[in-house]
């Protein structure tokens, strides 16, 4: 258990449905789901929707990359209100899927088209470029890690972040979370069956796939207790911490007494009880194998109590390595204004789920919170925050 209180003290986005907290705590108020841009991978005979980031919907790849991520980072340690002397010593935290593949990928079709014939696909190697990128422009010492965990890596970030903030071998942390366009991630779904073809629906009977999605997001977390308004003196955030384990029942699809087993362990971590839990924040993916087990491992935990769930994609789509970032953010830009979301796209009930998201925003004055992230290839991670005095 976490020894140490560990405030999260400032937060930064660029997403699909905006880049600032009032304009995505709008735009989920209002329970509406984002319309995809389109895009065609070679192998696919039909546009897949996308959900890209703000004024990039006609760009195949992200030349921008870095732009947007000084946009997260800068917002996050501006709303945090960090010193020159704590950014100097400032650890960082990523996690991310694909990393900087899209750089690459344009990159590399920059030299095609210049009919280089030494073009290489991968002209640099190593998962630590975006970490070490952040930790020099900030021209921070601090310490840099990476976490390619799958889906689960964003979260994973963030929950060893929150352990070391709280055993006091850091005061500060910035947990970065990274996800962009690329024709790695997009032809890899496409060929496995689970991109949907117009709407992503998490638990709804008809669910055909995921829409996945852009997204940088930023937290600042804290040993100290923050002062701005947005996260108010009074009733501040903060990180209780979570678990992660291991699935090695399926190397593709979950496995519910697994989802189970990691909800458990959050909560023994954190010194809570199932009935402590007042709202979930689903990984919800809107595939069919994933969701049933994801559901299945709610009700077995949880029981006739489950509490009220609810996901996030509808909103940004699946943004991956960084949906554990970048869905906290979005988590807590909505429980600043007192509510949780709905899940748009919910219809009709999938018996193999046996239970409902939310339908119709839940307001909310304060609780702990449960949000799950569930990694392709079986790295699971659940993670608690609050928001009470």
């Amino acid at each position: 258990m976490a020894r140490n209180r560990v405030f999260i003290r400032g937060c930064g986005i660029v997403s699909a449905i905006g880049t600032t907290q009032q304009e995505i705590a709008l735009t989920c108020h209002n329970g509406i789901a984002t319309p995809g841009s389109t895009t065609l991978p070679h192998s696919c005979e039909r546009p897949l929707p996308y959900y890209a980031l703000p004024g990039e919907t006609d760009k195949p790849s992200r030349p921008d990359l870095y732009k947007q991520i000084n946009a997260a980072v800068d917002s996050a340690i501006h709303d945090a209100g960090l010193t020159v002397d704590e950014i100097s010593h400032l650890p960082v935290f990523v996690g991310s899927t694909a990393g900087d593949i899209s750089d690459l990928e344009s990159h590399y079709q920059h030299e095609l088209h210049h009919a280089n014939i030494d073009a290489s696909p991968l002209y640099r190697c190593g998962f630590g470029v975006l970490a070490e990128y952040i930790i020099d422009r900030l021209q921070s010492g601090g310490q840099q890690f990476t976490f390619n965990t799958a889906c689960s890596s964003g979260a994973n970030a963030l929950l060893m972040a929150t352990r070391m903030v709280a055993a006091g071998r850091m005061d500060n942390a910035l947990v970065v979370g990274v996800e962009t366009r690329n024709q790695m991630s997009l032809q890899g779904f496409n060929t496995m069956l689970l991109l949907a073809a117009q709407h992503c629906q998490p638990f709804d009977k008809n669910r055909s796939g995921t829409v996945l999605g852009e997204g940088i997001g930023a937290i600042v977390i804290s040993r100290h207790k923050p002062l701005s308004s947005d996260f108010s003196a009074a009733r501040p955030y903060y990180c209780l911490g979570g678990a992660n384990l291991t699935d090695s029942v399926n190397i593709t699809s979950s496995d519910s007494s697994k989802i189970a087993a990691v909800i458990a362990q959050a909560l023994t971590e954190t010194g809570l009880h199932p009935a402590d839990i007042k709202v979930i924040k689903a990984h919800g993916t809107s595939t069919p194998a994933n969701d049933s087990a994801e559901a299945q491992g709610m009700r077995r935990l949880f029981g006739d109590e489950l509490p009220p769930f609810t996901s996030l994609k509808p909103y940004v789509g699946h943004t991956l390595g960084a949906c554990g970032v970048v869905e906290t953010i979005i988590m807590l830009a909505c429980i600043k204004e007192h509510f949780v979301p709905a899940t748009p796209g919910f219809t009709t009930l999938d018996e193999t789920c046996g239970c409902t998201p939310l339908t119709q925003r839940l307001p909310f004055d304060g609780g702990k919170i449960m949000l799950n992230h569930f990694g392709f290839g079986g790295n699971n991670t659940s993670l608690v925050i609050a928001n009470e005095p």
